[in-house]
């Protein structure tokens, strides 16, 4: 298991919601100028503790199509602790529900 950084948008996406709220997920709200540092030292605060699972993190802050790595960004590794990386491969056919720089509809 692991604890996951969630955007606030999330929050309103049926059963997904539920299950960041239950997770105890810490929630990016991109609208609050304060709420990266807030997550930034929730994310080094929980790391550092034996009482919570591992933190898990997007460090690009999305998903892409998989034809590039995207831009990581700086506030996972922060606190300078221990990272595990791992890679998510999403298999799709019918539907890409990645974001693509430059994809029109």
């Amino acid at each position: 298991g692991g604890v996951f950084v969630s955007r606030r948008e999330n929050d309103a996406i049926p059963i997904f919601g539920t299950i960041v709220k239950v997770m105890q997920a810490l929630v990016v709200d991109r609208a609050d100028p304060d709420s990266r540092k807030k997550v930034a030292a929730g994310i080094e605060a929980r790391a550092s503790s034996r009482e919570w699972p591992p933190v898990v993190v997007f460090p690009e802050g999305t998903t892409g199509n998989g034809t590039a790595l995207l831009e990581f960004k700086p506030g996972p590794f922060n606190p300078c602790l221990p990272v595990q990386p791992c890679c998510i491969k999403y298999s799709f056919s019918h539907f890409d529900h990645s974001f693509s720089l430059g994809a029109s509809l």
